[in-house]
Formats: structure tokens, sequence, C-alpha cells
């Protein structure tokens, strides 16, 4: 075959696309034309000598086309997000329709249990983090053994006063209102922030920076 005829027969083969797409451009939304035009492209490309060697120089655009156009537009669904992309969306649409397990979020983040007693000379006589067993114990050792338990603190160490009880007094955490609470339990009292605590059953709540005195023994509370 001639160049001549070659061109013309591809000539043909292109008019035929442009009248094949006219009619389906009056069957099909505006919106999908352009996708079912690639798609009959394509078809076209796959099965005419002429027109492939007219296509040449897009071969690469015609592929990456035909990635994008394996299903027709109008069937064609949004793929599912993967499962652990999921989760995450469930759980944050869980939160915003509850405030209430948000503040709990926040307010676990926002725990003050850890603390520390500084003692006159600025030695650190007790840390109190998550891993403190409560209550805490203050007082005068009776023996050793007493003396190496991790939750009684042997003020003896610090202050040769005899006022100091041999269980003077306790600090405890209570995680429901996230607050330290100091009791008095020796016979001569303590003093919080210069006041004297007598009774046994009072509880003193310790916030920063608060001033603990047991048998003349003075300590600084420090929230961390």
């Amino acid at each position: 075959m001639t160049p001549v005829l070659q061109e013309y027969a591809t000539w043909m083969k292109m008019k035929e696309v442009k009248e094949e797409s006219i009619k389906l451009k009056e069957q099909i939304p505006p919106n999908n034309f352009l996708k079912l035009l690639q798609v009959q492209v394509i078809q076209q490309y796959k099965e005419s000598l002429p027109v492939r060697q007219k296509l040449t120089p897009l071969v690469v655009t015609l592929k990456e086309t035909l990635k994008d156009v394996k299903q027709h537009a109008i069937e064609r669904k949004e793929p599912k997000p993967p499962k652990a992309q999921r989760k995450k969306l469930k759980k944050r649409l869980s939160e915003e329709e509850d405030p209430a397990k948000d503040d709990e979020k926040k307010s676990r983040k926002r725990r003050h249990n850890k603390a520390k007693l500084i003692g006159e000379n600025g030695q650190t006589i007790i840390e109190f983090d998550s891993k403190t067993v409560y209550p805490v114990v203050f007082g005068r050792a009776k023996d050793t053994q007493q003396s190496d338990n991790p939750s009684f603190i042997n003020l003896s160490k610090y202050t040769k006063a005899k006022s100091l009880s041999h269980r003077h007094a306790t600090i405890t955490y209570e995680k429901e209102t996230d607050t330290f609470q100091f009791v008095n339990e020796g016979r001569n009292g303590s003093g919080v922030n210069s006041s004297l605590v007598v009774k046994k059953e009072n509880k003193v709540q310790l916030n920063d920076k608060a001033t603990l005195e047991m048998g003349t023994f003075k300590m600084t509370f420090h929230i961390i």
C-alpha cells in the first residue's frame, strides 16, 4: 500500500472513531465521556495497525491511561481504606460523639502521681511514682527489717528527736481525686503548712510545696 493510501486508511479509521465517539457522547453523561473516549481510543490502538503507527509517540501515556480505565467509570467504586486506618477513623468518630471519653483520656494524661519529699538540707527523703506501694509510713524504725521496707521511711536517719513515734504519719495517693493525702498517726502530732495535725482520722491534702514537720524534722513536698 502506498503512503498516500496508508494515510487515507488512517484518516478513515480516525473518522470512524470520531463518529463512534459522537454517538457515545449522546448516550452517556458528559462527566463520563472523557473516560469512555479514552477506552475507545485504546481499543482502536489495539486493533488497528495504522492507528498504532499514528499514536506511537503516545504509547507511554496510553499505557498509563489503560491502568486508570480498567473499569467503567460509572461502575467504579472507591477502594476501602486499610483495616488499621478504618479502626483509627472509628475510634476518632467515637471520641467526637462522646466528649466524656475524650475528657477522661486527657485527665489520665494530667495525673500528678509523681512527687518527692525534700529534707532540710536538700536531701531527697523519698520519691513517689507509679511504682510506689502505699501507704508510705514515716516514723522511727523498731528493727532492721522495718528499716529495710521501701514503704517505711526511717526518719531516725535524719533526726534524733524523742517526739518521733515509731509510726508517726502516712502518705497515700488517691487515684479518684488525683491527690496525695497526709494522715498523722503519732501521739505528738505533725505539722502541715505550719498547722498542727493531731487527730488520726483527719486527712490533709498535700499540694505542691507543702511543708511537713514530724518530730521537729522539716520537709517540703514537691509535685513533679
